[in-house]
Parts: structure tokens; C-alpha cells; sequence
């Protein structure tokens, strides 16, 4: 056992007292299940959600103390694409990367398949350092967001049958 301070449960908005410290994730880090954390301040707490999950929408944690433990989003090396965002987003899910779409551009992990492609397609792109949030993928996205620590597993349910989609590019 340890005697590491446990998270009793994810906030999902700020409570109506302070924060007691900060933990800075990147958006790998966001997806957890268990594991030892360490705020900013230097003071280490235990997260144990029993399954995966992603703390992306979650404001932070509450130890069972009743301290307040706020999540931060780490700056992150990104692709920044403008253009046409319609046409950028339908060729980068081909590839299954992760992107945050917003109106005017899209945000990616670095790679050379989606830099080589998004030059192909004539996009203007800039080397940014900002914090992500893409969006998550498509059907197989399975995003939790439980309001206790103690997430129980649900039940699995059949995959849905989406209509047959056009090939080729529809621009």
C-alpha cells in the first residue's frame, strides 16, 4: 500500500473552493486509468479509475482529503493547417491521425504522412507549440466520463452499421 493521497473523484466543473494545485497533461497522459501523479507544485497523488479513460471535458480531481487537484493541458508540438477544412478533415481521417478541427484550421500531431499530405493538398502549414484536444475517433471513440473513481466497465454493445459511403474524394 502506499500513503500517497488517492483520488476519490473526477470534477467535471470547478468546485466552489480553491484548488490546492495543478497537474499538467499532455493529451497521451489524458488517457489513464492508473497511475502516479505529480502536480506542479511537487506533491504526488495516486488515480486509480478501475478502466481508461479520457480526462478531456474534466475540470480536475478531488483527493480524499477534499483537496482540489485542477487539470491543466501541457503545450504540445502541433501541425497547424489552414485551407480548406473540409476537404483537409475528410483527407486526414483517412489516415486515422488525431486533429482538433476548428473553423479556420486544424490542428495536428506532427507526422510525415499528414505533412506530405496537407502539402499535396495545398494547405498553408505552420510548425505551432499549443495544447490539444482533438476531437475523438469517429465510431470507435469510447469517451467516459464518470463522475466517481470507481468506474464500472460497461456493457459492450454491437458495433452500429453506418450506410456504405462513397468512394474516392468527394471535393
Amino acid at each position: 500500500m502506499t500513503d500517497l493521497p488517492v483520488v476519490k473523484c473526477l470534477l467535471a466543473q470547478a468546485p466552489d473552493r480553491p484548488s490546492h494545485g495543478r497537474v499538467l497533461l499532455s493529451r497521451q497522459d489524458r488517457s489513464i486509468r492508473l497511475r502516479a501523479l505529480t502536480t506542479v507544485q511537487g506533491e504526488t497523488f495516486v488515480l486509480d479509475l478501475g478502466q481508461r479513460i479520457s480526462l478531456d471535458g474534466q475540470f480536475g480531481f478531488e483527493l480524499e482529503d477534499g483537496r482540489v487537484i485542477e487539470i491543466i493541458h501541457a503545450e504540445e508540438p502541433l501541425i497547424e493547417a489552414r485551407g480548406d477544412i473540409a476537404r483537409l478533415a475528410w483527407h486526414l481521417g483517412t489516415l486515422h491521425l488525431q486533429c482538433q478541427i476548428e473553423a479556420d484550421r486544424i490542428l495536428i500531431a506532427d507526422g510525415r504522412d499528414a505533412r506530405a499530405l496537407l502539402i499535396k493538398l495545398g494547405a498553408t502549414i505552420a510548425e505551432v507549440s499549443e495544447t490539444f484536444a482533438p476531437e475523438p475517433h469517429g465510431i470507435h471513440a469510447h469517451v467516459h466520463t464518470a463522475p466517481q473513481a470507481s468506474v464500472k466497465p460497461e456493457s459492450v454493445t454491437a458495433p452500429v452499421a453506418w450506410p456504405a459511403l462513397p468512394r474516392g474524394d468527394p471535393f
